[in-house]
């Protein structure tokens, strides 16, 4: 009986010694949790109660996500070094209050074993879309904000809206000493003024009792308004002349129209901060028949801003004497390029040296930059238009051929210096038709998209690296009767100018239109029919003159922005007239 009590006690002694061993495991302070170590699988905006000493875990969904709580999935990241969570990953059901432990096994072996709840939070009631004029509010630095075209009427913005909840009640502020009205959102009360762009306006959104208090600003960009500084008609009534001033060497001594009669060729067009400067082709017209020519054959014609009088630039050594070799017009194009007036001339197989001249002011005369011969072969014609990039030290000029074969000429500088010998750039599928002639040009928007537009021919888009055309316009929204465009940026936003005919080239009008997307491509795929301002570049009465007629659908926009920060549009279509308008 010893003996068996002997053993009994050294049995219990040695268990009571395994429990001893194993409850000397302690606790480690290191070993916790923290709240951005858990998340809910497919909700955000969650808010997390954590206790490491009662071990609890307490989480509040938004209201919205209430139909989740049946089936949610619990995420643990980022935990202490080693340590490892069971169960995971699993669907578990939290609704009606129930709880699930999840067990924390940490690197040094300490296990700990949390208890998790999940009740969903009561509405707090917001926006779950909110537009003005149908552009989206975003939240921008804690303030939503909409981004509208200044051109917009700020006094009468139409808000549309969806909440949260639909039982949602929706009230504004007119100004901070009003109260709270119910917002309207039907069709002939939705008008609500956001002049006020830097206080904005406030919204209250109501539910059972818990309001929620929102303000809503409005940034705007682009241009307000474009405004007509003057317009010269060529055919119309008495025209509206540049000014009084003689154009020296007429006669009888008159002002310059803006293109006078189915003789004209003004086509090109350009300024700066002082003038504004027309390529004269070789055409003119005469007072009386065998009296002497009114407008000069060629040259380039400066027009100043301030006071609208004319003068023509020297001319000296242009030609040879008798005036051979200026090519089939002696001047078609003009830029003014770093300070300075660029001119071509326009060359063909039969009239074979395209030369480009440079006057350093208007009271300078001409020298030649250089001059090419296109030869019979491959029997380009060139100088209808010519674009440019950079300067007269390291820049490029490019020729759009004529005759239609998908190709343009491209000249470099370098140091001052022009490589003669030019690179002709083939896009194939440029033209769209891709039969006949047109008077074209490309106009570079990025690296790498250009935009080539044509008399007769549908714009595209190409990339000038891979010579891929990567849109052309659909010419229900552009007419084929797109020419002269220019690319401008004004208040952040992007937009194209360009000219175009309509009653069968009798009337000509000044389209600018937002470019409101990344790419070129895309801008013009959608871009918007509404948004856009027409300006009259014709007379009001064209449909009463025979010779109006643009056949040759040549014009040109120009767009340049002063010293003194004003940007200018300057638009010219042959016959027609020419417009200076003002971005504001």
């Amino acid at each position: 009986m010893k003996t068996r009590n002997a053993f009994l006690f050294l049995l219990m002694s040695v268990l009571i010694g395994f429990t001893s061993c194993e409850s000397t495991i302690e606790e480690n302070p290191n070993n916790i949790l923290a709240e951005n170590m858990i998340t809910v699988k497919g909700i955000t905006d969650i808010q997390v109660l954590l206790d490491n000493k009662a071990k609890t875990i307490d989480i509040s969904i938004p209201f919205e996500a209430k139909d989740s709580i049946s089936k949610l999935t619990l995420l643990f990241n980022d935990l202490p070094a080693g340590a490892m969570v069971t169960p995971l990953n699993e669907v578990k059901d939290f609704s009606n209050n129930q709880r699930h432990n999840y067990s924390v096994t940490f690197q040094d072996g300490e296990v700990k074993v949390y208890s998790v709840g999940v009740v969903f939070a009561g509405l707090q009631p917001k926006f779950t879309k909110l537009t003005l004029n149908g552009v989206q509010v975003k939240l921008e630095n804690n303030v939503w904000i909409a981004q509208l075209l200044a051109s917009e009427d700020l006094k009468a913005v139409k808000i549309a809206y969806e909440t949260n909840e639909p039982t949602v009640t929706v009230k504004i502020k007119n100004t901070d000493n009003d109260d709270y009205v119910v917002l309207d959102t039907t069709a002939v009360n939705n008008k609500y003024n956001f002049e006020d762009k830097l206080n904005g306006r406030k919204f209250k959104l109501e539910f059972n009792g818990v309001s929620n208090i929102i303000t809503v600003k409005v940034v705007t960009s682009g241009y307000s308004k474009i405004t007509k500084v003057w317009t010269t008609y060529a055919n119309f009534g008495t025209p509206d002349f540049y000014g009084v001033t003689a154009l020296e060497g007429t006669n009888p001594p008159t002002v310059v129209p803006a293109s006078p009669g189915t003789d004209a060729w003004d086509r090109g067009i350009a300024m700066d901060d002082n003038y504004i400067y027309i390529a004269r082709g070789n055409k003119h017209m005469s007072a009386e028949a065998g009296s002497p020519p009114i407008y000069p054959a060629y040259g380039i014609i400066a027009i100043k801003i301030s006071d609208k009088s004319a003068k023509l630039l020297d001319r000296t050594g242009m030609y040879t004497t008798g005036e051979t070799g200026l090519g089939a017009h002696g001047t078609t194009d003009v830029n003014v390029i770093g300070g300075k007036i660029v001119a071509c001339n326009l060359a063909n197989a039969a009239n074979n040296v395209l030369k480009v001249f440079v006057w350093n002011d208007v009271n300078a005369a001409p020298s030649l930059l250089f001059s090419y011969n296109v030869g019979a072969s491959p029997n380009p014609r060139l100088g209808d238009k010519f674009t440019f990039e950079g300067d007269l030290t390291n820049g490029k000029l490019r020729f759009f051929d004529y005759n239609a074969n998908n190709r343009y000429y491209e000249f470099s500088i370098t140091g001052g210096v022009v490589n003669t010998t030019p690179e002709i750039i083939t896009v194939p599928g440029i033209l769209t038709p891709s039969t006949g002639t047109t008077a074209g040009a490309v106009y570079k928007f990025s690296a790498s998209e250009y935009l080539f537009s044509g008399t007769g021919k549908q714009a595209s888009v190409f990339n000038p690296t891979t010579k891929v055309t990567t849109y052309t316009t659909d010419g229900a929204v552009f007419p084929s009767s797109q020419v002269g465009d220019a690319f401008f940026t004004f208040n952040d936003k992007n937009y194209l100018a360009y000219l175009y005919a309509t009653d069968s080239f009798k009337r000509w009008v000044v389209a600018i239109r937002p470019l409101d997307y990344p790419t070129l491509a895309e801008s013009l795929e959608k871009i918007s029919l509404t948004k856009a301002t027409y300006i009259n570049l014709s007379g009001p009465a064209y449909t009463d003159v025979s010779n109006v007629a643009n056949g040759n659908g040549t014009g040109k926009i120009y767009v340049h922005k002063t010293t003194a920060g004003v940007t200018y549009i300057v638009a010219v279509a042959t016959n027609q007239g020419i417009s200076l308008l003002k971005v504001e």
